[in-house]
């Protein structure tokens, strides 16, 4: 399930082998962006995002940063969505795109689905054509639930978790599952519904 997805991670790994990385944009999918290279120990020198207000627990910088930086010794990755203003203002900087900076949604999904952000619920969503993002409402904003960029922050497994360890044809049946009370969720594999005692 996971392969091509890794594929794509250990390749940009490669391409930042030996460059301090800068991140640009400290939305959903930059964190998610953030995410995967701190879990594989690689340290991302600097963000950067031009949005007046971020809240975040690094200094988060201007892109205006990067006529600073050397473009033999750094490596840009964006996390939004291509735009020519920005592939304009890089160029002239000095930098090349796919060496010395990646529009990471492409670099994972092609130029086919630019529109979509990056997360693991995402990339399963592009994956296998199907909605599994549970959205909530937050000051009238939809918004999709926080482990749906990364590992949910308690004890619970998320979907991604728990994905992980079993090995799912997207010709199988329906795996799913609702959460119920005192540590129990309803699992359903193929429309078979079962009650399921966590370990909590």
């Amino acid at each position: 399930m996971w392969q091509k997805f890794d594929s794509y991670k250990r390749a940009l790994f490669k391409l930042c082998n030996g460059k301090e990385i800068c991140l640009w944009g400290y939305g959903y999918s930059g964190r998610f962006i953030e995410h995967l290279f701190c879990r594989d120990n690689k340290e991302i020198k600097c963000i950067l995002d031009d949005s007046p207000t971020m809240d975040c627990k690094l200094d988060v910088e201007r892109s205006l940063l990067l006529k600073e930086l050397r473009t033999d010794t750094h490596i840009v990755l964006c996390a939004f969505r291509r735009d020519e203003t920005t592939v304009k203002f890089l160029t002239e900087l000095g930098y090349v795109e796919n060496e010395s900076f990646v529009f990471v949604r492409e670099w994972f999904y092609g130029d086919t689905d630019t529109n979509r952000k990056l997360s693991y619920y995402d990339y399963l969503e592009f994956l296998y054509g199907c909605d599994i993002i549970a959205y909530r409402m937050k000051n009238k904003i939809k918004t999709p639930n926080m482990d749906s960029t990364y590992y949910s922050p308690g004890i619970d497994y998320s979907i991604v978790d728990i994905i992980d360890h079993f090995e799912v044809d997207k010709n199988d049946g329906v795996f799913d599952w609702v959460r119920k009370r005192r540590g129990t969720s309803a699992v359903s594999c193929n429309g078979n519904w079962q009650d399921w005692r966590c370990g909590i």
